[in-house]
């Protein structure tokens, strides 16, 4: 098996020929193992380098499309607050004759003032409260 140095143009084993002594013949067989070592390190690392990198840029490809959906689905509290005003609308035509219908209205205008003052969080929590007391389940978006 002789493998081709291209900085001396010959052969391992023409090298090895070329000196008469033993001695020199084995340093130069140990220098070329050295070599041989040091270009498959080389080899092996630019592979891993590639693979890792390749790795990498597919989970970040991944990844965004997740983020984009996560960002596009949650709402402001002032979109939550229109939203959950709609529905509360919704429930009284529906549920007018139930027992506490009295009360969700009371708590959908207190939600309908706190959401124009700037005090959304109250707001959703009050309209919350009228479409339990309605037996309607709010909108979780």
């Amino acid at each position: 098996m002789s493998c081709y140095n291209p900085e001396t143009k010959h052969h391992k084993t023409e090298k090895l020929r070329q000196h008469s002594s033993p001695i020199k013949a084995r340093q130069l067989v140990v220098d070329w193992s050295k070599q041989d070592f040091f270009v498959t390190q080389m080899a092996l690392m630019r592979n891993i380098l590639t693979i890792s990198t390749i790795v990498l840029t597919g989970a970040i490809v991944s990844i965004a499309p997740i983020e984009q959906s996560m960002a596009a689905e949650t709402l402001t509290r002032t979109e939550l607050c229109g939203k959950l005003q709609q529905q509360v609308q919704h429930a009284m035509t529906e549920h007018a004759e139930a027992k506490r219908a009295a009360k969700a209205k009371a708590l959908q205008k207190t939600g309908t003032r706190f959401c124009a003052s700037n005090k959304q969080a109250q707001g959703i929590r009050s309209y919350a409260q009228a479409l339990k007391l309605l037996g309607v389940q709010p909108v979780d978006d």
